[in-house]
């Protein structure tokens, strides 16, 4: 299954210039029924695109993941947080200057938020979205997928998405 990951009613930044697109699909999916309630996880058949796997050691600074040399613009992140003592954990993609998409968990919920996004279409984009992901056994997982404008989370079989445009030098 697909998606479209787009608003009809914004102009994307990508449709004002030489790109001659606006919107884009959303990565396949897999549907599931499990425990009575459909789930949605990312197809299988993008294990064999990989290319070097590469583990980064994250630091916690104020509850916030740093993580050092991740390429910002193409990534799988595969991200596990202890959180039995935590109020909340953020973890910040397409990070550039004081532009960024910032993913909070907090009291079993994940919010995806681009208000930091200064090329937001005069406010056409809602600037923060959310959704319900409880801890198991005292730790969050998720796996975000991250390609130029493009973000996606999963987590507990659940999936939001979203796009982003930042203008800093390693987006604009």
């Amino acid at each position: 299954v697909t998606g479209w990951l787009a608003s009809w009613e914004a102009q994307y930044p990508t449709a004002r210039t030489a790109y001659g697109w606006s919107g884009m699909m959303t990565l396949p999916r897999v549907m599931k029924l499990k425990d009575g309630k459909i789930v949605q996880e990312p197809a299988p058949g993008f294990r064999k695109l990989r290319g070097e796997k590469k583990t980064v050691s994250a630091e916690l600074e104020d509850n916030r993941v740093r993580m050092q040399d991740v390429c910002a613009k193409h990534a799988e992140i595969c991200f596990r947080a202890e959180v039995s003592d935590a109020e909340s954990v953020t973890l910040n993609v397409m990070e550039d200057g004081e532009e960024r998409v910032s993913l909070r968990w907090q009291e079993g919920r994940l919010t995806l938020d681009r208000s930091s996004i200064a090329n937001n279409e005069a406010g056409k984009f809602v600037p923060v979205i959310s959704m319900p992901v409880e801890a198991h056994d005292g730790q969050v997982e998720m796996t975000v997928f991250v390609d130029n404008c493009a973000v996606e989370v999963f987590a507990n079989g659940q999936v939001m998405s979203a796009v982003a445009f930042p203008e800093g030098e390693k987006y604009g």
